[in-house]
């Protein structure tokens, strides 16, 4: 995917408004583990569920 209108790619191909997708990415969000599963599936294998965590010693 191109960095250019990203965020609306993966809104509309996972059904949701661009304005959520920003957020999550920005961790002003915490999805639901359902709409991960949108995301991941909107975006052709270019993100995965670890994407959506922390890793435990950064915290």
């Amino acid at each position: 995917m191109e960095e250019r209108g990203r965020a609306s790619i993966l809104a509309k191909k996972a059904r949701v408004s661009v304005s959520t997708v920003t957020r999550i990415a920005s961790g002003q969000r915490s999805p639901s583990k359902r709409m991960i599963e949108r995301i991941v599936a909107a975006s052709d294998g270019e993100l995965s569920y670890a994407d959506f965590f922390i890793p435990a010693e950064a915290e």
